[in-house]
């Protein structure tokens, strides 16, 4: 699959991307999930990513959402 984006300056880009079936993944600077629904698995994601797995796991527990920490596709 290719994505054609037009940016503001009127440059076109084409980057090749593929499906994911995973909620949130990572790939190099870029953390992407599948849309509302996947809010909190993001939100975790983004502080794995800038604090640590431990400091999500902290983060995770009163959320009841620690089952999925560590589980990001890194692509």
């Amino acid at each position: 699959m290719f994505v054609i984006t037009k940016t503001k300056v009127n440059l076109v880009v084409i980057a090749e991307c593929s499906a994911a079936e995973q909620r949130v993944v990572i790939d190099g600077k870029l953390t992407t999930s599948r849309g509302p629904g996947t809010a909190l698995e993001f939100a975790l994601a983004l502080v794995e990513q800038l604090y640590g797995s431990e400091k999500a796991k902290e983060v995770a527990v009163p959320m009841v959402v620690h089952d999925s920490i560590g589980s990001f596709m890194h692509a």
